[in-house]
């Protein structure tokens, strides 16, 4: 980046103050200019050059190796110059193999993040407005208007395995049926049968443990 403006250090210096302003302390115009600054194609490519020199394979063939500066070059075309060039310097310093575009990309979205987030802390965000609780009339009518009456609500909690209000509505007008135990003869064959059926279950008839004093 010899002999051109990095954004960045343009962005955290002053020549008339002794040490750099930190984010807090640029103005909001300024770290938008560093955000939006252009990105490079042409120093793109020559890092990627750098970069892919530095971890040098002698089996990729020429095309291969064109190709895979193309990708850099392609894969950076919206981030700014000034953090494609900080993502390969972290890449450089730190890492002991070859990157991809993408991993690059990280590195350099990564650069941006600071920035963004100072943007947005500092943008007003628009006040809720308050949130008003309707009246029990206000909130019935609500109801109304979208459908549910008090007649369809009834149906639809005495129906609720209903696909849809018009069947719903539709079961909950029909009579209701009588349990035939409230319409059987008491000495009929049903309550005989239910009669038999429950002397025979343990659960509940279970048999008298016997007591000491039986023996």
């Amino acid at each position: 980046m010899d002999g051109q403006q990095n954004p960045v250090r343009h962005l955290t210096q002053q020549s008339t103050q002794q040490r750099p302003l930190s984010l807090r302390e640029q103005s909001v115009s300024t770290i938008r200019e560093a955000i939006h600054s252009p990105s490079d194609d042409g120093e793109t490519l020559r890092r990627a050059n750098v970069c892919l020199a530095l971890f040098y394979d002698p089996d990729t063939d020429m095309e291969t190796r064109r190709d895979m500066r193309s990708a850099f070059v392609k894969a950076l075309h919206h981030v700014p110059a000034w953090a494609m060039h900080k993502a390969f310097d972290d890449w450089e310093r730190t890492m002991q193999r070859r990157p991809s575009p993408g991993e690059i990309v990280i590195l350099a979205e990564r650069a941006l993040k600071p920035l963004t987030a100072e943007i947005k802390q500092r943008t007003p965000q628009p006040e809720e407005p308050p949130r008003v609780t309707p009246s029990p009339e206000e909130a019935s009518q609500i109801l109304a208007r979208a459908g549910f009456t008090p007649a369809r609500i009834a149906a639809v909690q005495a129906a609720p395995m209903a696909t849809s209000f018009a069947e719903a509505e539709e079961k909950h007008s029909q009579p209701r049926k009588k349990h035939w135990a409230g319409t059987a003869d008491p000495d009929g064959p049903e309550w005989e049968a239910l009669r038999r059926s429950r002397a025979a279950n343990a659960l509940m008839f279970p048999p008298k443990k016997e007591s000491q004093n039986d023996h």
